[in-house]
């Protein structure tokens, strides 16, 4: 498992690093769009950096060895890459959207950009607060209040607050992209289909809507790709944490820490996953890998 995990980390690292040089290579003002695809790369890259080897000690061994602010910090920082996974799909979907639609105003204003992406990580940080005061260190006493070994655990204090910040959690991570992405497409559809049928007549008109249908489709298919493979990899460990904090007997099961090993590398495949996706739906992508 520790061989997996590195090896996760290594193809992790090397392809979000490719992502970032071609994209530099490219020049920013190209498109928001590169802005976005960045700022996912970035947040792969720093969550395989600072959180991930705190994840595979904590496998390794059953010992919290970093103290209460690490304790606190890590699970802040992994949610807070997450949130903003999630968030830059969501701004890549409305970007994608304002380019089809609105192609006279399609200018690239790098400001507007760098504030979304400024909101989209102070959002995600004031979404993961609770996790830093929810984590705690504690010491697991034997007989004759003997120390076993310390752990990195939360505490929430009242069931309601973890019910209440888990069922927003689901909401904002799963639902909120495909919400985002199923009705930008039938609004772009829709409005696509009616200026087919009002330009009918004039046959350049028809040929520029109908490549907007395209590469709309390409569009969807690439934000789509990218929605079911975060939450797809994220799922297992989601599905174990909220069956563990519902059910404290599962911690006593023998298979446990095998069943959730599992789950936090396919969580940890979705580092691996976007820049392959955005290379194989992005042909200039493509035609730079094969120029290196």
């Amino acid at each position: 498992l520790v061989l997996s995990f590195s090896l996760v980390m290594l193809i992790g690292v090397v392809a979000n690093l490719g992502l970032w040089w071609i994209i530099c290579r490219r020049g920013f003002a190209q498109s928001s769009r590169n802005w976005y695809i960045l700022n996912l790369a970035i947040s792969d890259v720093l969550t395989i950096v600072l959180c991930k080897p705190f994840v595979v000690v904590r496998i390794i061994s059953k010992n919290w060895t970093f103290g209460v602010a690490w304790c606190k910090i890590v699970p802040l920082l992994q949610s807070t890459y997450v949130f903003v996974s999630t968030l830059s799909i969501l701004a890549l979907a409305v970007d994608r959207y304002k380019s089809i639609m609105y192609t006279a105003g399609k200018s690239n204003n790098r400001i507007r950009t760098c504030l979304i992406i400024s909101g989209i990580w102070m959002v995600s940080v004031a979404l993961s607060f609770p996790l830093l005061l929810a984590h705690e260190v504690k010491i697991l006493q034997g007989l004759k209040n003997f120390d076993l070994y310390t752990i990195c655990t939360e505490h929430w204090g009242y069931q309601i607050l973890l019910t209440v910040y888990t069922v927003m959690v689901l909401l904002i991570q799963y639902l909120s992209p495909a919400v985002a992405i199923v009705t930008l497409h039938i609004l772009i559809c829709k409005s696509l289909k009616y200026r087919l049928d009002l330009h009918e007549t004039c046959q350049q008109d028809v040929s520029r809507i109908r490549n907007k249908l395209l590469r709309h489709r390409k569009n969807v298919m690439l934000l789509t790709s990218m929605a079911i493979s975060f939450s797809a990899t994220w799922l297992p460990l989601t599905l174990l944490n909220i069956l563990a904090d519902t059910n404290h007997i599962i911690f006593q099961q023998t298979n446990f820490p095998l069943i959730h090993a599992v789950c936090l590398l396919i969580s940890f495949s979705s580092v691996c996953i976007n820049p392959v996706i955005y290379g194989w739906f992005n042909s200039n992508f493509r035609k730079d890998i094969r120029n290196i």
